[in-house]
């Protein structure tokens, strides 16, 4: 009994540690040392690209708020048909003694274009948040670029700071769209507290 509580606890740090080092360290790091290598350009635009930073996951957060409620809506709906389900199952035998397949068939086809019409409104919602981010990461980039050619037509920058932050630009983004794992996690936390 201990050595397998000892084996689970040693399982679960190996895989927050897997997960840590190569998920989420990298692109931390990637985007930390661009912050940092921005600011020498110019450190206003660091402080504004912490500042997006902020307000971009701030967004994402009241985003993924509002589509919590819709989403344990979804779990509690799922949660109920896998119970009519399981009866269905069960009572198969006396379905087909009373011969009423054909209305069991129509009562188990309108759960199933339920299910599924609610699994198109949770795909449509995730679909606009990441179109949402990408036009977000898009406008970021631009403005970089835009700020470090004015900053170089005013002779405030060299031609190798336009080069550096526009590289550097395009690797925050990049670390910073990285998508973000857990969501699954959220859907069985929400559905254990129902």
């Amino acid at each position: 009994m201990l050595a397998s509580r000892i084996s689970a606890t040693a399982n679960a740090i190996f895989t927050v540690e897997n997960t840590s080092a190569w998920s989420a360290l990298q692109p931390l790091l990637s985007v930390v040392g661009a912050v940092v290598l921005i600011g020498w350009v110019s450190a206003w635009m660091a402080f504004s690209l912490v500042g997006h930073f902020h307000l971009h996951d701030c967004l994402s957060v009241l985003a993924g708020e509002e589509g919590r409620s819709a989403s344990c809506a979804l779990c509690f709906t799922r949660r109920i048909r896998r119970r009519r389900a399981d009866r269905c199952d069960r009572n198969m035998v006396t379905v087909r003694t009373l011969v009423a397949t054909a209305r069991e068939c129509l009562r188990f086809g309108t759960c199933i274009e339920d299910e599924m019409a609610s699994r198109q409104v949770s795909l449509r919602y995730l679909e606009k948040l990441r179109q949402l981010h990408a036009t977000l990461t898009v406008l970021l980039s631009c403005c970089l670029l835009g700020w470090v050619l004015w900053l170089w037509t005013r002779e405030r920058a060299t031609t190798g700071d336009v080069v550096l932050v526009s590289s550097l630009g395009f690797a925050i983004l990049h670390g910073h769209a990285r998508p973000r794992r857990g969501a699954r996690g959220h859907d069985a936390a929400c559905c254990a507290a129902r």
